[in-house]
């Protein structure tokens, strides 16, 4: 499993995944809503960290609502998104071999990818501190 994606499985704070490309003057932040069935708290958190963004770097946001993949990777190309915000795994996706929406949509998109943890993931996971 690629390092990015054990560190959102465990990073207690938001991670910011890049590919080392420069991010345009204008920079455009995109939020992925609903991935994983997220809860509430979470969503108010993305939508809140995407305008927080947009705002002190005098670039623009955007919600991108779904649950597909394909739909969200299109959405990011075509609307030339520099940042992508998604939620970090539910705690439940963490067990077994198979990948979460949120680690299928990670290793698919070209954009930098900021990983908000989930509410479940608040807490300092106890294998990183021992």
């Amino acid at each position: 499993m690629p390092l990015e994606m054990q560190l959102m499985r465990c990073c207690a704070v938001p991670l910011l995944v890049t590919g080392g490309r420069s991010w345009r003057p204008s920079t455009k932040f995109a939020g992925a809503i609903d991935l994983d069935g997220h809860d509430p708290a979470l969503t108010e958190k993305l939508v809140d960290t995407v305008r927080f963004l947009a705002l002190g770097s005098g670039g623009e946001h955007t919600l991108i609502y779904g649950s597909s993949v394909e739909a969200i990777k299109k959405f990011i190309e075509e609307h030339q998104v520099d940042v992508l915000a998604i939620g970090g795994p539910k705690a439940e996706s963490w067990q077994g071999p198979d990948a979460s929406l949120t680690e299928r949509l990670l290793s698919m998109v070209e954009c930098d990818v900021l990983i908000v943890p989930a509410s479940e993931a608040s807490s300092t996971p106890t294998g990183l501190l021992s």
